[in-house]
């Protein structure tokens, strides 16, 4: 690697009292090297895999629980469940207490012990067609949170793209309220717009140029 590049690879110079970087105390370059970048890069590595994947356990272990097919065949916690979801969701849940949502999880429970495993729903969006926002309402509350959490990161590496193609040079000047609906025109494209009313409204705004229609 050093004949390659054709330079020596040294440790920075070290003196007595460090003050604006850290002071390994070592003069070898791959000592140096590996308390300064290998070990700190990999301790960050690890502390952002333990976040993403065991931080977020308990919550997702929680919502997991309010499917139908799970709920009916698991031991779970209910209490530990509940007091998991207020904790994190408080202005969701704002109505509701530990009691009442474990007296809603428990009806929830029984309501589906007495189903077959074919009538059971997989999937959060199907649950919500069975529990009734009166009668579960914080249960119903949990099920619409969970299935609005994204599960891969394709929608915003998508409107990443399309903010590269829309917020070019020409249009530096474009406003917030302008550029939003052109991204979500971009990325939705199946919906049908009104051209026509989309143009009356425009017209309606004071602009420097006028529309002629």
């Amino acid at each position: 690697m050093t004949t390659s590049i054709r330079c020596e690879i040294r440790a920075p110079r070290q003196c007595g009292r460090q003050v604006n970087r850290d002071s390994y105390g070592t003069s070898d370059p791959q000592t140096y090297y590996r308390l300064s970048a290998y070990i700190p890069f990999f301790d960050f590595l690890i502390h952002e895999l333990r976040y993403r994947f065991l931080k977020h356990r308990s919550i997702l272990c929680s919502f997991s629980a309010l499917l139908s097919h799970r709920i009916a065949e698991e031991r779970t916690d209910a209490g530990l469940i509940c007091s998991t979801l207020l904790d994190k969701y408080p202005e969701d849940f704002s109505t509701a207490s530990v009691d009442t949502f474990k007296a809603e999880l428990q009806m929830w429970k029984r309501f589906w012990e007495e189903k077959n495993q074919e009538e059971r729903p997989h999937s959060f969006i199907e649950s919500l067609n069975f529990c009734g926002a009166h009668i579960f309402l914080s249960v119903f509350t949990g099920i619409k949170i969970a299935a609005c959490i994204s599960v891969t990161v394709v929608p915003v590496e998508r409107s990443f793209s399309t903010l590269k193609r829309l917020k070019t040079y020409l249009r530096n000047t474009m406003g917030d309220e302008n550029l939003n609906g052109l991204a979500l025109m971009n990325v939705h494209r199946s919906i049908q717009l009104d051209i026509g009313g989309v143009l009356d409204r425009m017209s309606k705004k004071n602009r420097r140029l006028d529309f002629v229609l």
